[in-house]
């Protein structure tokens, strides 16, 4: 039996800070790279005047996929499917009311506060740089005791969205007096990082199994992408936190991202209790056989696949070099998700040539 997937955005963060996330509920077509045949997929229908050429585009290049597609991301349509597996972006309380699951909910919506988790780590005794939890602006009083600079984070958002630096205290004065009186948030020291990467687990039936580790592409405090392989490992601490988040309940993929030191330190930033940017990516080259590759975000000036076409540029599965469209449905807004195949020197290349392609 397969799965019926609905990948929505909109459980696992503030509705304001998903707002400013331009095209957010298209974001869901990126799941199709990673179905097969047998499962069932939800999408918004908006994306469904795309789905032709990116079938298309993965018929070419041999990505096999779902096209048994329900134009409707209500989650309550899984309850007609009773037999089938879910996977959702994230298990928030939309997914719980239609596939209950205590535990699992449980444990993602801990995970998803970036307090509970600071928290967590400390408990395990697992490295972090140093943070001041609040549960609102009431509890701070003198902002002269921070060392600057320092980033103001809310304690639920997603990718990047909701973390402000403050290089003094001037600057955070300003940001706290436009939150929300009760809203939680930290306040982080800035990392003196040589990297920032993810490190992915997936819970396959009742085992938990290591994913694969990427390295972060940030455009200032927002996810842009992501690179693998990459020569850091800190699983000895991750392994720690993984093993015990599935004990608690948690199901599907989930990840870390740390930040590394110049000095070689691992230091764990916040908890994805979900799939993330670098999931989708991983499933793709996992399924084609691809073990060099980066994800990256681009804007377009061309808002339709019938002005784009990557020619030589697209994937090439003999070669084991090119381009493969990734998250597709936000082309209505200029942007687009491409996954670049090939050794570091080909996927410059096919940046350069990918460009001129969208613009």
């Amino acid at each position: 039996m397969g799965r019926i997937i609905n990948h929505d955005l909109s459980d696992c963060s503030q509705a304001d800070e998903l707002a400013r996330i331009l095209g957010v509920f298209k974001y869901p077509g990126r799941v199709l790279g990673s179905t097969a045949e047998g499962d069932i997929v939800q999408l918004h229908p908006d994306l469904k005047k795309h789905f032709s050429y990116v079938s298309e585009h993965y018929r070419r290049i041999g990505l096999a996929h779902s096209r048994d597609i329900i134009w409707n991301d209500d989650f309550q349509i899984m309850k007609d499917f009773p037999d089938h597996q879910i996977s959702v972006f994230f298990f928030g309380e939309k997914a719980h009311r239609a596939r209950p699951d205590e535990r699992w909910y449980k444990t993602t919506k801990f995970a998803n506060s970036k307090n509970e988790f600071i928290r967590y780590c400390r408990l395990l005794g697992l490295p972090t740089p140093e943070t001041f939890c609040y549960n609102g602006k009431r509890e701070i009083a003198d902002l002269d005791e921070y060392h600057y600079p320092l980033y103001l984070k809310l304690a639920v958002s997603a990718s990047g969205q909701g973390v402000v630096k403050c290089k003094d205290s001037n600057v955070l004065a300003a940001e706290l007096f436009k939150l929300d009186e009760n809203a939680p948030f930290q306040l982080q020291a800035e990392v003196d990082a040589g990297a920032f990467i993810n490190v992915q687990y997936e819970v396959i039936g009742d085992r938990l199994r290591r994913g694969v580790i990427t390295r972060q592409i940030l455009n200032g405090n927002e996810h842009a992408g992501n690179i693998y392989p990459t020569s850091y490992d800190p699983r000895k601490f991750t392994d720690v936190i993984a093993a015990d988040m599935f004990r608690r309940g948690m199901k599907g993929v989930f990840a870390f991202d740390l930040a590394v030191t110049k000095g070689g330190e691992y230091l764990f930033i916040e908890c994805n209790p979900r799939y993330n940017g670098a999931t989708y990516p991983t499933k793709i080259a996992q399924k084609l056989g691809i073990n060099r590759w980066a994800a990256k975000n681009f804007k377009t000036g061309r808002h339709s696949f019938a002005d784009i076409d990557l020619g030589e540029v697209e994937y090439d599965r003999d070669r084991a070099s090119g381009a493969i469209v990734l998250n597709w449905g936000c082309v209505d807004d200029g942007k687009l998700g491409v996954l670049l195949a090939g050794t570091p020197e080909e996927q410059h290349l096919l940046e350069e040539r990918l460009l001129i392609i969208l613009n």
